[in-house]
């Protein structure tokens, strides 16, 4: 919605994929990684195949829209868990393709409850409409049965947790404000940090259930501090992009921050489909950052 980030790397800087089904690109990542890519819609979704020498995780599920499952097993021959960012129906939507006992959640009732829950049709089939789609969908796909169907996980994991695939060691960090079930993902040897919708180079959303702007802030501001302290060189976030310039994650807090305290006063009103509330949407045009905010935030 602003102008590009300046903290984007493009998709051409990195290897693509051939994969059978259509509706994802597929990227090979710096540490062993593939981006599962869904440009035809507009969330602009990705979702990441970490690969270790006993198993494989993947990161998000995406939309649910095609068969990441399948996608993701022409990439690895590795037994496949799945660890979600938070419980937003663009993040879970694969994970009943799933079986229960490959699926980690970060142990909140929120994350557990919404997983297990799902989605309905009527609170998300804007998403497939033509108005938000610049791809053909699958065939076969019906707008008007889509859904995400509720899989209730089975591997709780805690704030400092570590899941070992083999050689390769992810350790959860807690990052709410997006969401309260939002967390990230620190890969120290591969020096990546997954980011979820914590960060990613495009509009950050804080107008969700449970979102809050203040607890937002702080979070961000934790890890751009925290980035500093250990040798990351890749932000993998879920939607557009993915970044290298660690200095986003500071911009990114100053941005909410000046929100926050008052600094920042000029903002457009705004609307979702999706959200019924009326929203904030604030510029910040030097940086390529914009935020969209509840108007009962103030």
């Amino acid at each position: 919605m602003a102008e590009e980030n300046k903290a984007l790397v493009a998709w051409d800087n990195f290897e693509k994929v051939e994969v059978t089904d259509h509706w994802y690109d597929v990227y090979k990542m710096p540490g062993n990684v593939y981006a599962i890519y869904e440009p035809g819609q507009i969330e602009q979704v990705i979702s990441y195949l970490i690969i270790g020498k006993d198993k494989a995780l993947l990161w998000d599920t995406g939309t649910g829209v095609s068969d990441i499952k399948k996608t993701a097993e022409e990439l690895t021959d590795l037994t496949i868990y799945v660890l979600n960012s938070h419980s937003h129906f663009d993040h879970t939507g694969g994970n009943a393709l799933f079986n229960s006992e490959n699926i980690f959640y970060y142990d909140l009732e929120f994350a557990k409850d919404a997983l297990t829950q799902g989605v309905p049709n009527d609170e998300i089939k804007s998403e497939v409409y033509k108005e938000a789609l610049t791809r053909e969908l699958p065939k076969g796909f019906d707008p008007e049965s889509y859904c995400i169907k509720g899989k209730v996980p089975g591997i709780p994991k805690k704030a400092g947790d570590i899941i070992d695939i083999g050689n390769r060691k992810l350790e959860i960090w807690p990052s709410p404000g997006h969401s309260p079930d939002n967390i990230v993902l620190h890969d120290k040897e591969n020096a990546i940090l997954f980011t979820g919708d914590t960060y990613y180079p495009d509009t950050l959303y804080c107008v969700s259930p449970g979102s809050d702007l203040k607890t937002y802030a702080k979070t961000l501001r934790k890890l751009a501090d925290e980035v500093g302290s250990y040798d990351i060189s890749w932000l993998y976030g879920a939607h557009t992009g993915t970044a290298q310039d660690l200095n986003s994650l500071d911009i990114a807090a100053r941005a909410l921050e000046s929100i926050i305290c008052g600094a920042k006063t000029d903002f457009e009103p705004f609307s979702l489909d999706f959200i019924n509330a009326p929203l904030r949407h604030y510029l910040f045009p030097d940086t390529g950052i914009d935020v969209l905010v509840l108007e009962s935030e103030f």
